[in-house]
């Protein structure tokens, strides 16, 4: 659906306004604010779409833009989620006590490299802070040691782990993550 907003680009203004009121069950067309920001940022369009049948909800995301809020981007740039070095070891451990529960079983290479492919693709992949839980990695292994700025952990190693899952949303599926599996229930 992110595809049908992005095509409304090649729309004029009114027709653009009235063909994204309509995907999104909206009364009338949707204000021009709203439809540059859906347009121009992938996480709002996605929520608007999950909105469209909560409308109250829906009516909040969309104030939110109309509010003034919010100022239209040349370029979005991913902020890493800020997590101690204690937490970020904790979720290591808890990430290799469920792999070694399940054997220690690693996905086979033609399904790793898919992963692999969509991690190196995505914007939230970046170097590693510096920081000493990152520094001893290096010491440990030579591998890749650029990291998810969504979870904090080493991207190619999670990649590997066949109990793991990728923390972002898929950007055309808001239902799977970006390595196509469903969205984990907590």
């Amino acid at each position: 659906m992110f595809d049908e907003i992005q095509a409304l680009k090649a729309l004029d203004g009114d027709a653009a306004r009235t063909r994204l009121g309509a995907m999104l069950n909206l009364s009338g067309p949707a204000p021009s604010d709203v439809l540059q920001r859906a347009i121009e940022d992938r996480i709002y369009a996605r929520y608007l779409i999950m909105l469209r049948e909560a409308p109250n909800l829906q009516k909040r995301l969309v104030d939110s833009v109309r509010s003034g809020g919010w100022q239209p981007k040349s370029v979005s740039t991913p902020e890493p989620e800020v997590q101690s070095s204690i937490q970020l070891a904790a979720k290591a451990a808890k990430a290799l006590g469920k792999w070694g529960a399940s054997g220690f079983r690693k996905l086979d290479s033609a399904e790793f490299e898919a992963r692999w492919a969509i991690c190196q693709a995505c914007p939230n992949l970046m170097p590693a802070p510096q920081r000493i839980v990152y520094q001893g990695l290096k010491i440990l292994s030579s591998e890749d040691q650029r990291v998810c700025g969504k979870c904090g952990c080493t991207a190619k190693a999670k990649a590997h782990l066949s109990t793991e899952t990728c923390p972002d949303i898929h950007p055309d599926d808001p239902t799977r993550t970006r390595w196509g599996q469903p969205l984990p229930t907590y």
